[in-house]
């Protein structure tokens, strides 16, 4: 088994890791083109010094969260 191991197994692991990392970025990079579109939509609408300020905080808030879920995602390739 041992002779195996890492040929048979342990590479197709990485390779398949290495993969699902790049899905998750992919993910992650089509999550925030979104929300920095959804942002910018939102922004337009508003005049309300106080609501864009409100907006920008959250914006801010939403790719927190995107990039916790990528940080998720990657612990969960591990």
């Amino acid at each position: 088994m041992k002779a195996h191991y890492d040929s048979d197994y342990y590479q197709a692991v990485v390779a398949s890791c290495k993969q699902e990392k790049v899905q998750a970025q992919q993910k992650y990079q089509a999550t925030v083109e979104q929300l920095k579109k959804e942002h910018e939509t939102a922004l337009s609408k508003l005049s309300n010094q106080q609501e864009i300020k409100d907006e920008k905080y959250v914006h801010k808030n939403r790719l927190f969260d995107a990039k916790m879920q990528l940080d998720k995602d990657c612990q969960a390739i591990k």
